[in-house]
């Protein structure tokens, strides 16, 4: 089943070791690319056909100290209602194209400063399946998000569609947007992905335990500062 790329979605979750080394002797991309996209375009049309924008940006300005325009907010809802939908499906596979190669960039020079020598076609197939995890947590929030008529604020702010898979169910009464953020950044699909980016960085990459773990380690840590900076 890891010798062939729809293979290689399953494989990787369930025997991730000889997917790895699959990936590492036939490093192919696209099929896992196909299979993030659609995913994540479907839970991305999902989410905006059920987020209330007008309470967002008023939330979201009203929290950062600004006044709120009626004007400038009709037209800011008004297009983010009617343009939204049509640049999801142009965005996602933009971002999680660039994305997947600034990863692989950053894989491929680590392993070459450590003595390692991946290509960059390794780690950026590496980097590619290693969001498999990310599929079926797409899955599951497309299905949680389908009966909802309309989302909360809290979730739309911090982008937590599956609240069961992560700890934002920590957070204190109150608590700030930030910090439901970081709650829900420490999310159970996202741990897993990195414990699979993780392993190919060791199989792929033949990089010692200790750089595979710092390396997988600060992307980890750096997504989950991102997310709280942009919530």
């Amino acid at each position: 089943m890891e010798n062939s790329s729809f293979g290689r979605l399953i494989s990787v979750l369930t025997s991730p070791g000889k997917t790895f080394e699959s990936i590492r002797e036939r490093p192919t991309w696209l099929v896992a690319f196909l299979a993030i996209c659609l995913v994540s375009v479907a839970v991305g049309f999902i989410a905006h056909q059920r987020t209330d924008y007008r309470e967002l940006m008023e939330t979201k300005m009203t929290e950062s100290g600004n006044e709120v325009d009626e004007d400038v907010l009709d037209q800011i809802v008004s297009a983010q209602e009617n343009i939204g939908a049509y640049l999801i499906p142009v965005t996602v596979p933009l971002f999680i194209g660039g994305f997947v190669a600034l990863l692989a960039l950053i894989y491929w020079f680590g392993g070459k400063l450590t003595g390692a020598e991946p290509s960059f076609k390794q780690m950026y197939s590496m980097a590619m399946y290693s969001g498999a995890p990310g599929i079926v947590a797409a899955l599951l929030q497309a299905i949680v998000l389908f009966p909802k008529e309309v989302l909360s604020y809290t979730q739309t702010a911090t982008r937590n569609y599956l609240p069961a898979a992560n700890l934002g169910f920590l957070a204190p009464d109150g608590a700030s947007t930030k910090l439901i953020s970081l709650l829900v950044g420490l999310d159970f699909f996202v741990i897993w992905g990195t414990i699979l980016t993780f392993i190919g960085l060791k199989v792929v990459g033949r990089m010692s335990s200790t750089v595979a773990f710092a390396m997988a380690a600060l992307i980890f840590l750096a997504g989950l500062g991102l997310r709280v900076a942009f919530a």
